[in-house]
């Protein structure tokens, strides 16, 4: 899996670099590379897809939809409302570390826009 998750990530020139010294950007590359290599049933990404360039979330975008059509679940932590209803069917609320609603995505953000409107 290693080569596959060097190319995922797109850091091949960087293969010798010590990881301390890879940008914040490489290293979230990295990270969503080798979790989405896991065979593990759930799949945890927390705003991962607000760092890095558009292609490189165009591919992550790719990549979880098909860990989603393998059947695999996803626990999606974003404030972005377009990657949520792209990747998500329920929502979890939470407003200062407690759960104010568990319902349809749809509910769980019109609640928090009428909670923060912009």
């Amino acid at each position: 899996r290693f080569d596959g998750i060097i190319e995922f990530a797109e850091l091949e020139d960087f293969i010798d670099t010590p990881y301390k010294h890879l940008s914040n950007g490489m290293k979230v590359r990295l990270a969503f590379a080798v979790v989405s290599e896991l065979d593990e049933p759930i799949l945890l990404v927390d705003e991962v897809l607000a760092v890095g360039d558009k292609a490189f979330r165009e591919k992550c975008y790719a990549r979880i939809d098909k860990l989603l059509a393998g059947g695999r679940t996803l626990f999606f932590v974003s404030h972005n409302e377009r990657d949520l209803r792209r990747f998500c069917e329920r929502g979890l609320y939470l407003k200062k570390g407690r759960l104010e609603l568990d319902a349809s995505l749809d509910e769980v953000l019109d609640r928090y826009n009428a909670d923060y409107p912009a």
